[in-house]
């Protein structure tokens, strides 16, 4: 039988080279599986770190804001009883626009409540009356108190309605101010028939004082910028009694009546206000009507009705504090009855 020769050393040197190939040639293939496994996972934990570091930096934002929120309202809070402070000190028997309450300047004379610094940020006490600005508290006396249109006994005061009346008049141009006093007065009478007939139907009237000056925003010809424009010469608070040392022109002109049933005027107002305003500029208060009487500011007959109508010291103030902490702002409104010998009294509360 013929043997068939076979290469040994082929067969002994080529197979575990080639077997040896195959071995690395797998290693290599799971190595390759693994890196691209371990990638996967790096980017994994890459973006779930990206995702807690954003939410983390959100949550410190809020966090930031927060804080500087509550501090703006703590510092809205502080800048209130400041103001406060000043009218606790105040023990003279008049009250006019330009003491510390009112508006209080520094020795520069730049008013002192306008950007105060303090702790982290700063508040300011401001009001507008007759295009100027005012940085304190503002005298409510200053304003016309509509509710009291509506006597105690509950009868509509034919007077105050024409001071309204004459108000509109001269703050608010080509307004229908006759209707609309009546409209008022239809509001807050004790006539439980009345009914305001609006565009979406008719509203039984409210037949009692309002609660807010917004309200007049639901009686029919009052728009809310015409309750924005009246704001600043209209109040809901007080004995119904007007400061002739802080009333603005509007207010003044539009009292009334003399028994010829004029109101006071533009002529004798500004008369009133070129007086309080002194000689030099600076507001010289009136400790008694009777001042304007003797240096013939105001007739025998204007000086008549002022007294049933005028005062020289008031109650009711309204005070608007803001302030900011590391760009976060904080407004609070409110109206406060101060009462000899008593704490301050809070009639009104709003924080924006």
């Amino acid at each position: 039988m013929k043997k068939i020769r076979v290469n040994s050393r082929w067969s002994i040197d080529l197979w575990p080279k080639v077997m040896g190939l195959t071995h690395r040639n797998r290693f290599l293939d799971e190595k390759g599986a693994v890196l691209i496994i371990a990638l996967w996972i790096l980017s994994m934990l890459v973006l779930l770190a990206i995702s807690i570091g954003r939410r983390t930096s959100i949550e410190l934002r809020l966090l930031k804001y927060h804080i500087s929120r509550s501090q703006a309202f703590h510092l809205a809070r502080a800048a209130i009883e400041r103001i406060y402070a000043e009218k606790n000190i105040d023990d003279n028997k008049y009250d006019s626009l330009n003491e510390s309450w009112s508006n209080k300047p520094k020795a520069d004379g730049e008013p002192l409540f306008k950007d105060f610094p303090l702790g982290n940020g700063t508040f300011t006490i401001e009001y507008s009356q007759a295009e100027a600005e005012f940085y304190g508290m503002q005298d409510e006396s200053s304003k016309l108190n509509i509710n009291k249109i509506l006597t105690d006994d509950k009868k509509i005061d034919e007077n105050r309605k024409k001071e309204f009346q004459n108000l509109i008049n001269r703050t608010l141009a080509d307004s229908e101010a006759e209707t609309m006093v009546n409209n008022f007065a239809d509001w807050i009478d004790n006539m439980d028939d009345d009914r305001e007939t609006f565009s979406n139907g008719e509203i039984k009237a409210k037949n009692a004082p309002l609660d807010r000056l917004e309200e007049l925003t639901m009686i029919d010809g009052f728009s809310v910028e015409d309750v924005n424009t009246l704001s600043g010469y209209i109040t809901i608070y007080g004995d119904g009694a007007v400061n002739i040392n802080t009333a603005p022109k509007e207010v003044l002109s539009s009292l009334c009546c003399d028994k010829n049933g004029k109101p006071l005027g533009d002529e004798t107002a500004e008369k009133i206000i070129t007086y309080r305003r002194g000689e030099n500029g600076e507001i010289k208060p009136m400790e008694s009507i009777a001042l304007l009487s003797t240096s013939e500011i105001i007739s025998e007959e204007e000086k008549k009705m002022l007294d049933s109508r005028a005062v020289v010291q008031s109650s009711y103030y309204s005070v608007n504090s803001q302030a900011e902490v590391n760009g976060v702002k904080k407004e609070i409104s409110a109206v406060v009855n101060f009462s000899q010998g008593e704490s301050p009294r809070y009639l009104y509360w709003y924080e924006d």
